[in-house]
């Protein structure tokens, strides 16, 4: 859609090939907003995939941060696994990494530390991406809001003459 000053009075919209409303500044912005509505049907829907968005993001969230917890424990139990002469607060770590994995490993006796890695790193990989689509959504939303807002502003607008008349009658 372009829209051109023709003359001190009359804008020019051509919306399509063939297509073009000429008139006031006012009515012209109005019915681009209409068209542009129009063609912009889907930011009723844009809202549902947010929250779609934030729904696929809570599981990835809860896995990131248990695996977050998982390597940390992984680290300590290494840190401190071949060390001989511990502390007291070293061997508190220790037992206590040794417990969380013992939990974690369901009787598994290798630690899948490079596993927990890869996942982690495809886990931030895809929020990441999630969060792009969802901030580039949320524009697109206060967008079309803003366009909203605008037409029916100019709506209450032109009604308003219209009441004061019905008034004056």
């Amino acid at each position: 859609m372009i829209l051109i000053r023709h003359s001190v009075f009359c804008w020019v919209l051509f919306a399509f090939p063939g297509n073009c409303i000429q008139g006031s500044e006012k009515a012209v912005t109005f019915q681009f907003m209409k068209w542009r509505l129009f063609l912009f049907p889907e930011a009723t829907t844009m809202i549902g995939e947010q929250l779609d968005i934030q729904g696929k993001l809570e599981p990835v969230e809860r896995r990131l941060a248990t695996l977050k917890k998982h390597l940390e424990q992984a680290d300590i139990y290494f840190k401190y696994k071949g060390k001989k002469p511990l502390t007291e607060a070293e061997q508190i770590l220790l037992t206590a990494a040794k417990d969380y994995l013992k939990g974690v490993m369901n009787g598994k006796t290798t630690i899948p530390t490079k596993t927990w890695k890869e996942e982690y790193t495809k886990l931030t990989a895809e929020r990441k991406t999630l969060n792009q689509r969802y901030l580039a959504l949320k524009e697109e939303v206060k967008e079309a809001e803003k366009i909203r807002k605008s037409v029916y502003s100019i709506l209450r607008q032109e009604q308003q003459p219209h009441r004061k008349q019905d008034m004056e009658r």
